[in-house]
């Protein structure tokens, strides 16, 4: 039994699948959850490999919620659009997280979109996410004194650990710098 049990915990690549439906869900697959996302748009995701990274979605297979029995779900605190890049990212966070990094960079992204995702990991306990956003904003906005209070809130916000320590960093090094603005 322990040996199955352990087969089931293990990652796989085939079974990640997202389809942004429109508002209408379709008929989905037994393993798949149709998610009600706040802008009315519905995503149909496989929430056994989602429930890898999420403390969310593992408590949701394991419970008997309604959303358990009925395999629908609403996420009104997600657009779909995050919803879609986080099931997009997440595969590559499994392989190395160093790849989720670059998604991340290649995607653009804009800090309300980043703020999204971080309020998405949080609510869908997603710890990898948080930890991919955190060294990626590190790595693409460096603190500066132009940025410095933006980023201040933004780990006021989050708590982030690599930003947290970016920003003790500048302060240590701009005490004069940051007390006359």
């Amino acid at each position: 039994i322990l040996c199955v049990l352990s087969r089931l915990n293990e990652p796989r690549d085939d079974i990640m699948a997202v389809k942004l439906t429109g508002v209408t869900a379709s008929k989905s697959s037994e393993s798949s959850y149709v998610c009600l996302c706040s802008d009315g748009k519905s995503i149909t995701v496989n929430p056994s490999h989602l429930s890898h990274f999420s403390g969310y979605f593992s408590s949701l297979l394991h419970s008997e919620m309604k959303e358990t029995r009925t395999k629908s779900l609403c996420l009104k605190l997600i657009h779909s659009d995050v919803l879609q890049l986080i099931v997009n990212l997440l595969p590559k966070c499994q392989k190395h997280r160093e790849e989720g990094i670059e998604f991340l960079s290649k995607s653009k992204l804009a800090t309300a979109t980043l703020t999204q995702l971080l309020d998405a990991a949080d609510y869908l306990d997603i710890p990898v996410l948080r930890e991919v956003c955190d060294e990626h904003v590190c790595r693409t906005m460096p603190v500066s004194t132009a940025n410095f209070e933006e980023l201040l809130a933004l780990n006021h916000r989050y708590s982030l650990t690599r930003l947290g320590q970016a920003l003790v960093n500048f302060m240590s090094g701009h005490v004069s710098d940051l007390c006359s603005s």
